[in-house]
């Protein structure tokens, strides 16, 4: 009804969403950034289910929103820098200095929003404050831990299979590297393995995904195909390693 649209046109304005990011920029705990986050994320759900209605009154354009967001998205990737004084955490796999922690882990998932909203300037700017690098080192950084994996695997293959170029060249080229890290996370699995005792890494099966998305991606996208046709050393894991795990899982 009319009441509905009113209130979802004031939260949708950009004095709403600058108030919402301030607050989860500088609320200082954890709880006040994983709540403001998931709010931030319905908002976004619902600029994307309403554009393209015309209902929307100035100040509380869907583009009024992302531009709030592509102004504060440094300091959100600033949130992802754990804190200098993060205490060590014990896990069964060692002692993680310092953990992802919830709070972090939520940050990334909230950037999968942003990559969802299919936005070519906030692609670029996302592309711009080198967040692909970030994500990409975490996951490899976290080995065990699953949840981050697979939100990264998603956040990839959106972009292996998207429009985006400026983020498929973050994504491949110097910048995030994802071919050589995923092959030399191949390498370091393989001598863990073979030592008494070794147990596979746990993003391994999440690297076979990725590593067959992209594959299968190049033979039809010359920009992807650009970058592994020049990568020796990932032919030679497709060739070899890639396909023998092919073969048995």
């Amino acid at each position: 009804g009319a009441a509905g649209d009113l209130v979802m046109r004031q939260l949708l304005s950009e004095r709403v969403v600058t108030t919402l990011l301030d607050r989860v920029i500088q609320g200082g705990n954890s709880s006040v950034l994983t709540h403001g986050l998931m709010i931030l994320s319905e908002l976004l759900n619902t600029v994307r289910n309403h554009e393209g209605s015309g209902s929307e009154a100035q100040g509380s354009s869907p583009n009024a929103v992302y531009d709030v967001l592509s102004r504060y998205m440094d300091k959100l990737l600033q949130l992802l820098t754990p804190p200098e004084n993060a205490a060590p955490m014990k896990t069964t796999f060692g002692e993680l200095k310092p953990p992802l922690g919830s709070a972090r882990l939520k940050v990334i998932q909230f950037f999968e929003t942003l990559f969802n909203a299919n936005k070519t300037f906030l692609d670029e700017r996302m592309a711009e404050i080198g967040t692909l690098k970030i994500i990409v080192d975490l996951f490899f950084k976290y080995e065990w831990n699953n949840l981050l994996h697979c939100i990264v695997e998603r956040i990839v293959k959106r972009i292996i299979i998207g429009d985006s170029t400026v983020l498929k060249n973050q994504l491949f080229s110097n910048d995030a590297d994802l071919l050589n890290k995923i092959v030399n996370a191949q390498k370091e699995n393989d001598r863990v393995c073979a030592q008494p005792k070794g147990q596979r890494r746990g993003y391994m099966g999440h690297i076979t995904s990725i590593s067959n998305a992209i594959s299968e991606t190049a033979n039809s996208d010359e920009s992807i195909r650009q970058f592994t046709s020049s990568n020796q050393d990932w032919i030679t894991f497709v060739q070899s390693k890639l396909r023998d795990i092919n073969l048995i899982e």
